[in-house]
């Protein structure tokens, strides 16, 4: 062996492989979810029956519910990351269970709200009688300011419990059970952990709202399959959110 020659260590063991690039952090996408529903092979068959339940809303409700669990399945599809969330409606019975579970969900959130708000009004209403019956005229006017003020805690408590329903179906989503969607501490801690998400989400819950209802401008006719795509598109925006939050669909949820 001469000089110049390297010495080669024996049992030197070669040198690790570089790490793997991690894989992009997913983000909101607004584009994606804005055309999302179109891009399904099956889109056509799926928007033709979608339409006729759009049609049969007022037949005892049954197209409501097959539209709401629709939309939860389609948030559950997000949820998983499915290239298209949207079912096949196989599963009729299936979807409308959810779809009455759904249902239960919005009732019992809203149910609240009225509640509460019974509540503010006639601690109002019985102290404006009090101050009456004791002809305190102070009493009255301060009664009636605080009358006023309850019902502007009640509107914000209104708007504060329609800002929690998405997370109720997004619990719905990723359990399959009614009761997981009352978990009010877990899906508050949810929103705080992500609340720029969750803004953004309620805003582009909006935007679509606003989006479905213009489709009655195209004609009539439009509307129909407009607001079908209005409850595929909500669900599939829930679902991305809760994705982004780190929520993850529970083993065994079909």
């Amino acid at each position: 062996m001469t000089e110049d020659q390297p010495v080669e260590t024996a049992g030197e063991p070669p040198p690790p492989p570089p790490p793997p690039t991690p894989p992009a952090a997913e983000r909101f996408n607004l584009g994606r979810l804005f055309g999302f529903a179109f891009q399904d092979p099956k889109a056509l068959s799926k928007f033709v029956i979608g339409s006729l339940m759009v049609v049969l809303i007022p037949l005892f409700g049954l197209g409501l519910l097959a539209l709401l669990g629709f939309g939860v399945r389609t948030a559950r599809g997000a949820l998983r990351g499915d290239e298209h969330p949207m079912p096949d409606w196989d599963d009729f019975g299936g979807i409308l269970f959810d779809g009455l579970k759904a249902l239960g969900v919005i009732a019992g959130y809203a149910a609240a709200a009225i509640f509460l708000g019974l509540v503010l009004v006639g601690i109002g209403a019985l102290w404006i009688v009090i101050g009456e019956s004791m002809g305190s005229p102070a009493l009255v006017i301060t009664s009636i300011l605080g009358s006023v003020a309850g019902i502007i805690f009640l509107v914000f408590c209104a708007l504060l419990v329609k800002a929690l329903i998405p997370a109720g179906l997004l619990q719905l989503a990723a359990t399959g059970r009614f009761s997981a969607a009352f978990r009010v501490n877990e899906n508050l801690g949810w929103i705080r952990d992500s609340f720029g998400t969750y803004v953004l989400m309620l805003l582009t819950l909006v935007l679509f709202s606003i989006l479905a209802d213009a489709t009655v401008l195209l004609c009539i006719v439009g509307a129909i399959p407009g607001h079908f795509w209005w409850y595929t598109v909500g669900g599939a925006t829930i679902g991305q959110t809760g994705r982004l939050m780190g929520v993850r669909v529970e083993p065994g949820v079909g």
